[in-house]
């Protein structure tokens, strides 16, 4: 038996395709029955490569805003987040931590948003989503050593990303996205539940995108996920790092905020950076 792709099925005149793009289909020497293989409600992120100049420009606008701004602004943790972690998110405001992804829906403290905007529209045209009215709200996280982030979503927002300015798997805790298929979980035998060797990834608990500096991630912003703790036995090559030498792993996060055309929202497709 043998997988037969979509395409390939189409150009041998089975008129399948129309059923479902996301089907595979196996066949046996064109003979016997077909079986078709059709995930649906499946969760997916989006990976991309940053060009180089893309790259280049995010260090930069990075690099000038921790020079420039940072120091005159009250960075703190907000109160609802369980984890140790350096970030932008929230800014001291009169003794109260105010939520800029909330006050502030097109807060953009790094002036990052207009390149991301090359990756965001196709991710929109990957999806077959019409170009939306949409703001993206960023921030930057700095995990120190033994640093992480608890499991949390960004709901109420619709799509999300990460960009990894500063990574190495081997001394950084990683992305984990984590299965929201809770009720499946519950009800999977272990044997079959979180079994490598799967060919559903529904059976597993996990997923850890392969990433690497200059790499985005784009995802559902329902999709729950988590930056793991490094130890010893998981990151051995980090221990091997004097703490005040030890590189930072630096994200910048993401919400876009979309809106109807009859909601007047500014569209920001007129801002994507010529860099």
């Amino acid at each position: 038996m043998k997988l037969i792709t979509l395409k390939h099925r189409y150009d041998y005149g089975h008129d399948l395709y129309v059923q479902s793009k996301y089907c595979r289909i196996y066949d046996d020497n064109f003979t016997t029955r077909i079986i078709m293989y059709c995930p649906f409600f499946s969760p997916f992120y989006y990976k991309y490569t940053l060009t180089d100049g893309h790259q280049q420009e995010m260090i930069s606008r990075f690099d000038k805003y921790t020079n420039e701004v940072k120091n005159d602004e009250d960075h703190v943790q907000p109160q609802s987040w369980a984890c140790e972690v350096e970030t932008s998110f929230a800014v001291r405001s009169e003794g109260k931590n105010e939520d800029p992804s909330i006050a502030h829906n097109d807060y953009d403290p790094l002036n990052v948003n207009p390149i991301l905007q090359h990756y965001i529209f196709q991710t929109f045209k990957s999806m077959g989503w019409p170009v939306y009215n949409y703001v993206i709200g960023s921030w930057y996280n700095a995990y120190g050593k033994e640093h992480y982030q608890e499991s949390h979503d960004h709901l109420p927002q619709q799509l999300s990303g990460i960009y990894f300015l500063s990574y190495d798997e081997e001394v950084h805790g990683h992305l984990t996205f984590i299965n929201p298929f809770s009720e499946l979980m519950r009800s999977t035998a272990m044997k079959v539940f979180n079994n490598q060797y799967s060919a559903h990834s529904i059976y597993v608990e996990e997923e850890q995108p392969i990433v690497k500096s200059g790499d985005l991630i784009i995802f559902p912003s329902w999709l729950k996920h988590r930056v793991t703790r490094i130890s010893p036995d998981s990151h051995p090559k980090a221990y091997q790092i004097p703490d005040e030498l030890y590189p930072k792993r630096i994200t910048i996060s993401f919400n876009l905020k979309l809106y109807d055309w009859y909601d007047h929202s500014p569209s920001l497709l007129g801002n994507i950076a010529r860099v």
